[in-house]
């Protein structure tokens, strides 16, 4: 639902990485999207997606690709694009194999599994704006849904605490960033805890008691 709620009505969609097909079955049920092509790396993921489609009012709509990232698309084959349920650094890597076909895009959606703050940091590197940012808790977890368009101009560079807890997040002092930045500098001071008993890894050390600082930089902010 968060995914429909930041696209517009009557586009056609790159569901990249589509895995069984779920997303673009319901944007397609919510009048959001008139055509969709989906993709995946995944043959048996494909299959799983054109058995959710087959034999619907939908199945007309619809064309399946196999391959990685952006590989197999075109520039101009869709409005908008969404990745979701990936990786960080796997967008990252689709974001930065396919430069041409991603800035033919109005507009790409991005759910990553963890690592946000990478995919924000490349998209800043492909000029690309960061225009909304949603953060979610389910089921035990935070998402974290992030809006971006090419960029006319050079973008305002990020700050590192932009990067971090998201630009528009930190602007409109999201309600669930504290607990969002709590959560992180836990799991953060619970590794490095443990580096500091075991006596290992300076540099992963120096890493994390940066994050830690950087987390409570951005606390601050939000008081």
């Amino acid at each position: 639902q968060t995914v429909a709620d930041l696209l517009p009505r009557g586009i056609s969609l790159a569901d990249v990485g589509a895995d069984r097909g779920e997303v673009s079955y319901y944007l397609l049920e919510q009048g959001k999207v008139t055509r969709a092509i989906l993709s995946d790396s995944s043959r048996h993921s494909l299959e799983r997606a054109k058995h959710l489609f087959g034999g619907t009012c939908y199945e007309q709509c619809v064309e399946f690709r196999h391959g990685p990232g952006l590989e197999v698309y075109r520039a101009g084959d869709a409005d908008y694009a969404v990745m979701a349920g990936m990786g960080g650094r796997t967008i990252v890597k689709i974001l930065e194999d396919s430069p041409s076909v991603l800035r033919s895009f109005q507009s790409i959606i991005i759910q990553a599994m963890g690592n946000s703050e990478e995919v924000r940091r490349c998209l800043e590197r492909l000029r690309f704006c960061i225009d909304e940012e949603i953060l979610l808790w389910e089921d035990g977890h935070f998402y974290t849904i992030i809006r971006s368009q090419p960029c006319s101009e050079k973008p305002i560079s990020l700050t590192e605490e932009e990067i971090f807890a998201g630009p528009c997040l930190l602007k409109k002092k999201e309600p669930l960033l504290k607990d969002y930045l709590g959560r992180a500098k836990q799991d953060r001071k619970a590794v490095y805890d443990h580096l500091i008993r075991e006596n290992q890894g300076k540099e992963r050390q120096n890493h994390l008691s940066y994050e830690i600082d950087l987390i409570e930089r951005i606390e601050q902010q939000l008081e």
